[in-house]
């Protein structure tokens, strides 16, 4: 390189400094290109399921909301002749929301789950399914059911004006 004049020395270096640069720039285009991968993965399994769940919760929320609100219709509540609607609009409520949770549920378990969120995701599914079939009772006949329930046919006699079948 000592035999080379001052301008071949300059181009030399210019060429290594190009080719270092092109070389640098390719590995952060490289680079950058992973960490965008990243955090759609990021993106799409972990945000997108948070703002489902809640939604989730929203939902769930709702239907406890519903199931006070069917309660109140009980004639034995001196609140329940502002309740103008029968108690099957609380059920569609509850039922449409139901639909919901299962297809947002569904979605959820379709994406990437650790193994802490597997085990999560099966302690709702058993608390889920408890308190829909234990908590909620209205069945195919869970309005007699209900009536029958809440004081031992009294209230089916009150609301109907005969005694409830058991």
């Amino acid at each position: 390189m000592s035999n080379l004049s001052i301008g071949k020395r300059i181009s030399v270096l210019t060429i290594v400094s190009g080719i270092l640069i092109l070389v640098v720039a390719g590995v952060g285009w490289k680079n950058m290109s992973n960490a965008i991968i990243a955090l759609e993965s990021t993106y799409n399994d972990r945000l997108v399921p948070v703002s489902d769940l809640g939604k989730i919760s929203d939902l769930l929320g709702g239907n406890t909301a519903e199931v006070l609100r069917a309660i109140q219709h009980d004639p034995r509540n001196p609140i329940h002749t502002a309740h103008d609607h029968p108690v099957s609009k609380h059920l569609d409520s509850f039922n449409q929301r139901r639909a919901e949770i299962n297809a947002l549920w569904d979605k959820y378990m379709a994406t990437y789950l650790t193994e802490e969120e597997k085990k999560l995701a099966e302690d709702f599914v058993a608390k889920n399914k408890a308190w829909v079939e234990g908590f909620w009772l209205f069945g195919a006949h869970g309005r007699r059911r209900f009536l029958r329930e809440t004081d031992s046919g009294h209230t089916c006699r009150r609301a109907h004006g005969v005694g409830c079948s058991r």
